[in-house]
């Protein structure tokens, strides 16, 4: 007979004196039980919530958000405040205010020269408000908000809010609302996760901070509850205590039975495994440690699955020596592609008349994302790109050598480059389930005339030396290769002379990071490229490491420069 028929009909006669008991109070503290869940599970969801938002991609996106939605209420605060207020102004209205006020923060996706930064920012806003609502529809709630607290007006501005902008209760993106007594109590005076009720409503709140622990703003989850009913405090006392003698006796006698039944059986096993540890510990030849327990119960059925687990465990510590070998294997093939990568790339320094393009690529992994390629397409035109594409490792490695094809494919036929361009990021979004993109600068130059046609396909900014002044190129970026169909890509010109010196590099470069999330930027780029004439690649990426001091290095670089020599015989 199993333990669990054993103890069923030991404890079933006293089990029907709790039963019965319990009926009279299970009607009083159904609300009470109910009211300390709800409270429980929404304070863990926002408290919850808030933790997962404290990484490095959420806090660069909430900086970069929070400042612009400051700087529109600074603006625009009385019509902000009229329109979030205001009963008389219809939501049509509500909603065209706040759509035309955010409009350079929210552009449409398909609009010309989509800058890299607002695409970035438009994924995770859209990521961010489908990350909310799965929570919002996980743990039952109607609506989650993102808001910050202005303290010279005393009000909350909102940045988030899962409900459709359809409903009457959603929240434009910089509308306000005044502060409750009950939110400024649980959440804002000091500053922790709470959760507390208000009318039929339950509201959880936590404070939202940076990967810097500085405070961004609260996330609040609102959740719809049932009216609940007070306990009668003196009657659940009076159950209470009948409860605990009435488990007391019944716990004594379970004692007794667990331990004639399971804990004598228990010992047996815990010496089984005991003396089988010690084997393992003291790297013994390992043997099966028996337990003989014959019981035709639940501890039964434990004793031979311990057994069947000390020749799993032995079977496995065989294994284990194949799979370390697997993987050896496997680095050693990943060694291999990265050579293989690496030797496909053109030589680090080309030279032609007066021109000479150097360039440095360091992947952050074995096999990288980054590009760099140039080719002549006759005695007086060179070509060349420096690309990067979205995501790390071999999946990035295989999109980019597809573009990289692509590239090198439609430049030969002679068209012009923003045309090649347009093509290639037609080709580039077939196929492309995983929504992976590349950002890339190519240009032809005429060598004989200096003139330099371009297409910045949402790169980096390059750098241009001129008349002894270094600044970046102006230009606006076009969008990048591989996400929207049908978009023409603007071409850029310069007249490069002798003298000039055009430096081009992927983001791994200028968003390079220190031990406290610094980041390299362009500033220390102009200096270092400043300072510098030869090598300036190489001098450039000792600069990045030792402002890194020991942090991994979390992105591919690479670096290309083009050098306009007044000597025409100077390499």
């Amino acid at each position: 007979m199993k333990i669990r028929a054993k103890m069923l009909v030991m404890t079933l006669v006293l089990s029907l004196a709790l039963i019965f008991s319990s009926v009279f109070i299970s009607g009083n503290i159904y609300s009470s039980s109910i009211r300390n869940r709800t409270l429980s599970n929404s304070q863990f969801a926002a408290e919850g919530m808030s933790r997962e938002l404290k990484n490095v991609d959420a806090s660069e996106f909430f900086k970069y958000y929070l400042e612009n939605i400051q700087q529109i209420y600074k603006n625009n605060r009385e019509e902000i405040e009229k329109y979030s207020f205001s009963k008389d102004i219809s939501p049509t209205d509500k909603s065209l205010f706040f759509t035309e006020l955010t409009a350079d923060l929210f552009p449409p996706l398909n609009q010309l020269g989509l800058s890299y930064e607002k695409a970035w920012f438009m994924n995770n806003y859209r990521f961010m408000l489908q990350n909310l609502d799965l929570v919002a529809k996980t743990d039952n709630m109607q609506e989650v908000q993102v808001f910050y607290y202005d303290q010279e007006t005393d009000r909350l501005v909102y940045l988030l809010d899962t409900n459709s902008e359809q409903s009457l209760s959603y929240h434009f993106p910089a509308s306000v609302r005044t502060v409750t007594d009950e939110f400024f109590k649980n959440t804002l005076k000091d500053q922790k996760p709470s959760a507390y009720i208000v009318g039929n409503l339950c509201l959880s709140s936590a404070p939202i901070y940076s990967i810097n622990d500085e405070l961004i703003g609260y996330i609040q989850f609102t959740r719809m509850v049932d009216d609940l009913k007070e306990s009668q405090q003196s009657f659940v006392w009076t159950i209470l205590l009948i409860l605990m003698i009435a488990t007391l006796i019944l716990s004594l006698l379970y004692l007794l039975a667990m331990d004639r039944l399971v804990v004598r059986n228990i010992k047996k096993l815990t010496v089984s495994a005991e003396d089988f540890t010690d084997q393992l510990e003291s790297s013994e030849e390992l043997h099966k440690v028996r337990t003989d327990i014959v019981a035709g119960d639940e501890v039964g059925i434990l004793s031979s699955k311990m057994e069947l687990m000390q020749d799993k465990i032995m079977e496995y510590i065989s294994e284990l020596e194949n799979k370390t070998a697997q993987e050896q294997r496997m680095r050693a093939e990943l060694d291999l592609a990265s050579r293989i990568q690496t030797e496909s790339l053109p030589a680090r320094e080309f030279n032609r008349g007066n021109i000479r393009l150097s360039a440095l690529i360091h992947p952050a992994k074995e096999v990288g994302g980054d590009l760099y390629d140039y080719l002549m397409l006759d005695d007086d035109h060179l070509f060349f790109v420096i690309a990067d594409v979205s995501g790390k490792g071999v999946p990035a490695a295989l999109f980019m050598m597809r573009g990289e094809e692509m590239i090198r494919t439609k430049i030969q036929t002679r068209r012009p480059i923003g045309e090649v361009a347009r093509e290639v990021n037609d080709s580039l979004c077939e196929r492309n389930a995983e929504g992976l993109f590349i950002t890339a600068f190519m240009a032809v130059l005429e060598i004989s005339t200096g003139h330099l046609i371009y297409v910045r396909a949402g790169h980096e900014q390059p750098f241009l030396e001129h008349n002894g002044e270094i600044s970046k190129i102006s230009e606006e970026p076009n969008v990048v290769l591989g996400l929207f169909e049908d978009m023409d890509f603007e071409e850029g010109t310069l007249e490069l002379v002798p003298g000039d010196r055009l430096l081009m590099y992927t983001d791994g470069l200028n968003e390079g990071i220190n031990g406290s999330f610094e980041e390299f930027g362009y500033d220390r780029i102009k200096d270092e490229m400043a300072a510098h004439h030869q090598p300036v690649l190489d001098r450039m990426y000792e600069s990045l490491c030792t402002f890194a001091d020991g942090t991994d290095q979390f992105d591919d670089v690479t670096m290309l420069l083009l050098e306009v020599n007044r000597d025409e015989n100077q390499n």
